[in-house]
């Protein structure tokens, strides 16, 4: 078991950490359920899984059909 001993360390001597090597990483379906809202300088550093699609992504065959019908002669 290994134990750290800070004993007789005052506060101001431990080293300030502002960055982190952790990564956030979150389930995009859980905040969806939740109606939670990640603040946006979390959001942006987050590893995001199971990412909604966006509009495009989704539609994809409603839109290309949309153009191939808007590009025939005549």
């Amino acid at each position: 078991m290994l134990r750290h001993h800070m004993e007789g360390v005052a506060l101001g001597a431990l080293p300030l950490i502002e960055e982190s090597s952790n990564e956030y990483v979150f389930d995009d379906l859980e905040p969806e359920r939740s109606r939670l809202t990640l603040p946006p300088e979390l959001d942006r550093r987050a590893l995001h899984l199971n990412v909604k699609p966006g509009f495009y992504a989704a539609n994809r065959s409603i839109v290309l059909g949309a153009h191939a019908q808007d590009s025939r002669p005549g």
